[in-house]
């Protein structure tokens, strides 16, 4: 059964917006009049051949990469006029995950995960105990606090770095590639761990990945990156 907040309203509503986009990669535009709507308890697939512009969207999603025309939202925010200043408001409304997990290797994972807490203005260290507990246990990983990331493995890491992304309960996480460093049976466990998450507390996901039997396995929206555009496909019925 899916969790919702509130009502009706809640559930429709869109969290990531584009309208007309233009997304670029650096300085080259690599996806023209991208058109897409995100809605809270959506699942997004973003697919299509390396170099296809997908991980550039999830870029511009977190305003890493600026808009080179058309217009896009992220929550109230909008990317063309977002201030820097503005940035890492934004970011801290995210749950980011990346394929490369980016744990701080010379700390603990409770360290790793009250590091983000400090940085996003949690002040009580009782609270930002008992949440970073909290996480933990969501995601499988209750037993690993005072581990290090060096001695966990693959898929342990990817799950301390879905943790992280929960910390500030995130109605929208991106997801560049989660699976795309771990062997099959470790990215079944992943992919049930986001799928558990979207269904139970209705968190909106867009994941980058090139395995389309993901998306078989587990359904969400698709959208194609081909030939500098992106597009959502039709499903088979």
């Amino acid at each position: 059964m899916r969790i919702l907040n509130n009502n009706f309203m809640a559930e429709n509503q869109i969290l990531v917006e584009f309208s007309n986009a233009d997304i670029k990669n650096g300085e080259a535009k690599v996806i023209y009049g991208l058109n897409m709507q995100v809605r809270r308890g959506d699942f997004v697939y973003l697919i299509g051949k390396v170099g296809s512009g997908k991980t550039s969207i999830i870029r511009s999603i977190i305003a890493e990469n600026r808009l080179g025309g058309g217009s896009g939202r992220v929550y109230e925010y909008d990317l063309s006029t977002l201030r820097e200043k503005d940035i890492p408001f934004l970011r801290r409304k995210i749950g980011i995950v990346f394929q490369d997990f980016q744990l701080l290797m010379d700390r603990s994972i409770q360290d790793n995960l009250d590091f983000v807490l400090q940085a996003t203005e949690w002040k009580d260290e009782n609270k930002r105990k008992e949440r970073i507990c909290e996480v933990l246990e969501l995601v499988g990983m209750g037993g690993k606090l005072h581990k290090k990331p060096h001695q966990l493995s693959g898929g342990e890491q990817q799950r301390i770095a879905i943790a992280r992304a929960l910390l500030n309960s995130p109605e929208l996480i991106v997801a560049d590639e989660p699976t795309g460093n771990l062997d099959n049976e470790t990215s079944e466990g992943i992919m049930q761990l986001l799928s558990g998450i979207n269904q139970e507390q209705g968190t909106a996901i867009i994941m980058v990945t090139h395995n389309t039997q993901i998306c078989e396995r587990y359904p969400g929206r698709i959208f194609l990156c081909h030939e500098e555009e992106c597009t959502e496909q039709e499903r088979a019925l």
